[in-house]
């Protein structure tokens, strides 16, 4: 590696080394039921558990000594350059450790990857078609997750809500835009798990709240990097995705659960924070309207704000 960055090839090395492909041979083992009961047996939960959550101090570390390394004295030398790209290379890989652990958490879960279909109403369908009938809102009302009493038991929510939140410190410092954008999508699978994990899960829902994850799940609603976000390019799309992914688990987390919407209100999450979500979703929304009507000249941003509620005072 010279001072400008590693390789690909070590890299890939360090990828190697940290065991890549055994996570991905649990993510698939995980997708039967008889093999999640079998590997909660044998502990393998706490293992990836305690591994989140070191790759996730480790990420957080990094991200501020790469930080550090280009902001020194307002120069960059070569030895912090160096210093720079190792840091980077080293979170992209943690990064992609933690994203198959969120994963195998996720198949736990039973949480679908990359689903825009409500999870709910998913969760719902499958269970009526392996019962043989057909459910209704009235006639059928899902429980939690069999998963998430064990996961709670392994400590598996903190450390989905800390990497939620390590992820968005990542994205606020130097590590580059490959990271950048690992980091958006691995905020998303963590905050997907935790909307599986805490819908219609009380307990999960009071673990959150009593443990801060309510008020990293509405933070989440927030993004202070995407003002300069041009509506319908790649990041945008991925700013609004992330902040959706934050409202579901939001509204999972305070379901039918008093305390806990009162919590969330009490820390903005229905005030402009929301509003902030909804109005990126709006814009993303009129540049899809746009190009489909082939309108080029209409400015999706101008129409978004026109269309959006207004502030309150």
């Amino acid at each position: 590696a010279d001072a400008g960055g590693f390789t690909e090839t070590h890299d890939t090395a360090l990828a190697t080394e940290a065991g890549l492909d055994l996570f991905d041979a649990l993510r698939i083992a995980a997708r039967s039921a008889h093999n999640r009961a079998f590997l909660a047996s044998r502990g393998v939960l706490d293992e990836l558990t305690l591994t989140l959550r070191l790759a996730a101090r480790r990420q957080n570390a990094l991200a501020a000594s790469a930080n550090a390394a280009v902001s020194t004295g307002g120069t960059t030398t070569s030895a912090n350059a160096a210093a720079h790209a190792e840091a980077r290379a080293r979170v992209r890989v943690l990064q992609r450790v933690s994203a198959r652990i969120v994963d195998v958490l996720r198949e736990y879960l039973e949480v679908p990857e990359g689903s825009t279909v409500d999870p709910e109403s998913a969760w719902r369908q499958k269970r009526g078609e392996e019962e043989g009938a057909r459910c209704t809102d009235d006639s059928f009302r899902a429980g939690p997750a069999p998963a998430v009493k064990p996961l709670m038991e392994c400590g598996a929510l903190g450390a989905l809500v800390e990497t939620v939140r390590v992820q968005s410190l990542v994205r606020a410092r130097t590590v580059g835009a490959e990271a950048e954008t690992a980091a958006r999508a691995l905020e998303r699978a963590a905050l997907r798990a935790l909307d599986g994990a805490s819908r219609d899960s009380v307990a999960a829902q009071n673990a959150l709240r009593a443990s801060g994850g309510l008020d990293v799940l509405v933070r989440s609603l927030s993004d202070p990097r995407a003002a300069g976000l041009e509506p319908g390019t790649a990041a945008s799309r991925a700013s609004v995705a992330t902040r959706l992914a934050a409202l579901r688990a939001v509204r999972s987390a305070t379901r039918r659960n008093g305390q806990s919407a009162r919590d969330a209100a009490a820390s903005g999450a229905f005030g402009e924070p929301l509003q902030e979500a909804l109005r990126a979703a709006a814009a993303e929304d009129a540049v899809d309207e746009t190009r489909a009507r082939g309108d080029p000249d209409e400015d999706p941003t101008s129409r978004a704000s026109r269309e959006a509620p207004p502030m309150a005072p």
